[in-house]
């Protein structure tokens, strides 16, 4: 669950200038944003949130291991099944010690324009490395990591007014009050604020792979952030569909002088939109 705007920011001054009137409306434009935001994901072939998962990899043979966008590996993250039996019995060391991550010099928890994700791990041929290649094998590394393209936070967006339980979507806050859509973090839970009225915020605990927990009293949320040419995608093309809406999703090109005017439909994801997005869009390599 995620978007890459808020709804505040669509309906804001910049980009559609309405006041949002009722949770209907507030409710369509966070499931606009959401959409947008997928889509976004499959021109980019990656996502821009993280996620908290387990996955398999078949061992290449060699010293490189292609993995996608990864953010972190935690101690005991990596595994291996040496004997192919399923059994991922052999715990690897932690980065920098049996392998390191790369391209080296990713900074996928900057909050500047120089995020972006490691996206393969190579063997360390320190001295204190203790392996000397992935072997090769049918779904034989298992990785416990997080995923995604960066994950860079801001550091305040609320803090909680008083202790709520792991099973708690309706809190209060005091301070600085979140938005809809965005991805708050208490600690490492992912919460999704999925409507706002005053100091109260429902939300939906435990996305994106994370565990809810119990919330302190007076717990400091940050929020997450992305990379600002995909918020502005995702504004731009949501705002036009909504405008859209209302004229029946129908444009018109031609002459109007020359009484030429054909109807047209906007397929998928504007051609401007996806020019913003070019360069973040994945290539693949490996498996």
């Amino acid at each position: 669950m995620n978007s890459y705007a808020s709804v505040d920011e669509l309906t804001g001054t910049y980009v559609l200038n309405i006041a949002s009137t009722g949770s209907a409306q507030t409710l369509r434009l966070r499931e606009l944003l959401e959409g947008v935001s997928r889509e976004v994901d499959k021109i980019t072939k990656r996502h821009f949130y993280t996620v908290e998962d387990t996955r398999f990899f078949d061992g290449p043979g060699n010293g490189t291991l292609f993995i996608g966008d990864v953010v972190s590996i935690p101690a005991s993250g990596l595994k291996e099944s040496d004997n192919m039996d399923g059994t991922f019995d052999v715990v690897w060391g932690n980065a920098g010690t049996d392998y390191f991550y790369a391209p080296y010099n990713a900074n996928p928890t900057s909050t500047y324009g120089d995020a972006r994700p490691y996206m393969r791990l190579e063997i360390s041929q320190h001295s204190n490395g203790t392996q000397d290649n992935f072997e090769k094998g049918q779904r034989n590394y298992e990785i416990n990591g997080t995923w995604g393209f960066s994950h860079a936070t801001n550091t305040q967006a609320a803090t909680a007014s008083a202790s709520f339980s792991a099973a708690t979507t309706t809190i209060t806050y005091a301070g600085a009050g979140p938005q809809i859509g965005w991805t708050l973090l208490n600690g490492v839970e992912q919460m999704y604020v999925e409507s706002t009225s005053g100091t109260t915020v429902v939300l939906r605990r435990g996305v994106n792979g994370s565990t809810a927990t119990v919330i302190a009293s007076g717990s400091i949320f940050s929020r997450r952030e992305y990379p600002s040419p995909v918020r502005e995608a995702v504004l731009i093309q949501a705002g036009r569909l909504f405008r859209r809406a209302k004229g029946g999703f129908g444009q018109e090109m031609g002459l109007p002088e020359a009484g030429e005017l054909v109807p047209m439909i906007p397929n998928g994801i504007d051609s401007d939109v996806r020019q913003m997005l070019g360069p973040f869009k994945r290539r693949y390599m490996g498996k």
